[in-house]
């Protein structure tokens, strides 16, 4: 947000945290004025370590300040230190509309008092200031009644010098309530009275993203680029609008490219870059892309899962599984469901079984085996399952990985072998006691396959395996079981 006098605050910030860090920072000296204006524009930056720094700085010259004191209260209320919050509430000060809000924010009144007190409340003051605007209106949002301070703007208007505050205030707990309309409606403002300032164009750029409504976001973040043609964050943001949009033309890929370039870290730009390089057949560049980044940071999952859409890459993922602290099977699961969606089964398989190998799939397991089945590698199937620990004579274990394991010696033209399977896994089916109704009704579908499975195997049937095979035909990514 910026107005008239952002440049001052802007300097004055960046004096304070040179000041504070120079082997002088105990002497360091400000007017009261100037340490809230401070606080007040580092709280707009999210730099809590500058609050902070401003805190230190207050107590020591102005501990008595009413204004300063109210910011710390707020400050250590926002970081969930309500016990500090409290006591500097409780203590002495004096009064206005900062302390009556931070009192509602401590001890919220009921959602059917809201409005009322709201209301009450804003009538005592006939101005406020810019931090009391964007504190009431946030004590709404607090008491799930932002609607409150929507339909109050002409009531702020009048009472304070400087709107731009409450509008923007209202735009960004919007956005955070995915309420994208009211964005739109709030920046429309903002644009008309403050046009130079990019950031209000790139939120209503991504409010219109976010309603898929791609060329009116395209228009806004053009008009964020003709203010600073140099803003990365509106590049990115028009690179990405253009991946939504299907114009992947060579300017966009060549800005983005430059971007990449200058932020190797930057993760939201590699994925883009890499999107827009696939969708124009650049399969390799984009792998490229992918890789370098994934030597940087490889516990990048969402990079990985991309790189994974192009091939499959068994070190890379162990890269990642040695780099991430802690693992969840059914995040990794997940993974491997969406690459299988995409027709992607080998490197699903190849995922899967970076887990398996590192500390053992428990209920992933048959999720792997058919990946491997999808992707062909049937000879692996076989060779895992023929291990005696994964006991798959037991109806109890997976009637569809036996299923699966009895369909992978097929397709290598085992018929001894899968014949002699089949005749031991029907023999203990019926010896073996399975108590879940829906494990009966698997073991006993894969029973029927299995008895059809033997008579083509063995010659007593005509029809093809294909035409039995429950695992295919099959829509990519669809389990068959």
């Amino acid at each position: 947000m910026a107005d008239a006098n952002d440049d001052s605050r802007v300097k004055l910030y960046d004096e304070f945290r040179r000041a504070v860090t120079s082997p002088d920072a105990r002497s360091v000296y400000f007017d009261e004025g100037d340490l809230i204006e401070i606080f007040d524009y580092a709280g707009d930056q999210g730099d809590d370590a500058t609050r902070t720094e401003v805190i230190a700085v207050a107590s020591r010259l102005y501990p008595d300040s009413d204004d300063l004191k109210i910011r710390k209260a707020f400050y250590y209320y926002l970081i969930d230190n309500q016990e500090m919050s409290r006591i500097i509430v409780n203590g002495e000060h004096g009064d206005g509309a900062l302390w009556e809000i931070l009192k509602l924010r401590l001890d919220p009144p009921a959602e059917s008092d809201a409005v009322r007190i709201l209301d009450e409340l804003f009538a005592k003051y006939d101005t406020l200031g810019d931090e009391e605007v964007i504190q009431f209106v946030n004590l709404a949002n607090s008491v799930k009644h932002l609607d409150w301070a929507i339909a109050n703007i002409d009531g702020f208007r009048k009472k304070t010098s400087y709107i731009p505050a409450c509008l923007y205030e209202i735009a960004v707990l919007s956005g955070l309530n995915q309420d994208n309309e009211t964005v739109v409606k709030m920046t429309e403002e903002l644009t008309r009275l403050e046009p130079f300032t990019e950031v209000y164009w790139l939120m209503m750029a991504r409010a219109y993203a976010d309603m898929m409504q791609v060329e009116d976001a395209i228009s806004a973040v053009d008009y964020a680029l003709a203010i600073d043609s140099d803003n990365e964050e509106a590049m990115l943001l028009r690179a990405q609008l253009k991946v939504l949009n299907d114009q992947n033309d060579d300017e966009t890929i060549a800005d983005v490219k430059r971007l990449v370039e200058a932020n190797p870290d930057n993760g939201s730009l590699v994925r883009t870059f890499g999107i827009m390089l696939t969708a124009r057949e650049r399969q390799d560049d984009a792998m490229a892309e992918y890789l370098h980044y994934l030597y940087l940071h490889p516990d990048a999952a969402d990079v990985l899962e991309l790189a994974l859409g192009l091939k499959p890459l068994e070190h890379t993922v162990s890269r990642y599984y040695d780099a991430v602290e802690s693992h969840s099977e059914d995040e990794w699961i997940a993974m491997a469901e969406r690459l299988s969606g995409e027709g992607c089964h080998e490197s699903a398989a190849a995922l899967l079984g970076v887990f398996h190998d590192k500390e053992g799939l428990t209920h992933g397991f048959e999720r792997y085996v058919i990946e491997l089945y999808w992707s062909g590698q049937y000879k692996k199937v076989e060779s895992m399952l023929d291990k005696p620990t994964h006991q798959i004579y037991s109806p109890r274990f997976s009637p569809t990985v036996s299923l699966c394991y009895a369909m992978s010696m097929v397709r290598v033209g085992r018929s001894r072998k899968v014949e002699k399977f089949i005749n031991e896994w029907l023999d203990n089916s019926k010896n073996t006691v399975v108590p879940s109704p829906k494990e009966r009704l698997v073991a006993t579908g894969v029973s029927l396959y299995f008895e059809e499975l033997l008579a083509i195997v063995t010659g007593q049937s005509d029809r093809t395996v294909d035409r039995i095979d429950p695992f295919n035909p099959m829509i990519p990514g669809t389990p068959a079981y």
